[in-house]
């Protein structure tokens, strides 16, 4: 059993993240942070509007990798009514490499 005063920390902390990746995405939508070369190399791919294949890959590489953690995290916690897991489950080699 959590104590209330976890319960409530745990709360609070959850929508304090909620709020500041609601305020870091508007911020990146409206123009507030700049996002443009974010995947070129230098000034010059900037200007050519020419994103490096390589920052691509990555980037494509870290979603899929999010996701397959995502659900093998869910996967893990088990069946209705299990006790919920204090950790989150051990990335498997597969998936760090």
């Amino acid at each position: 059993m959590i104590p209330p005063f976890a319960q409530f920390a745990e709360k609070g902390l959850m929508l304090w993240l909620a709020l500041m990746a609601l305020a870091i995405g508007w911020r990146c939508l409206s123009g507030g942070i700049g996002l443009g070369g974010i995947l070129a190399h230098d000034a010059c791919d900037c200007e050519e509007q020419r994103p490096a294949p390589e920052r691509v890959q990555l980037l494509i590489a870290f979603v899929f990798a999010l996701a397959a953690y995502a659900r093998l995290a869910i996967q893990s916690s088990g069946a209705q009514g299990a006790a919920p897991s204090l950790s989150l489950p051990e990335a498997p080699n597969e998936l760090v490499a």
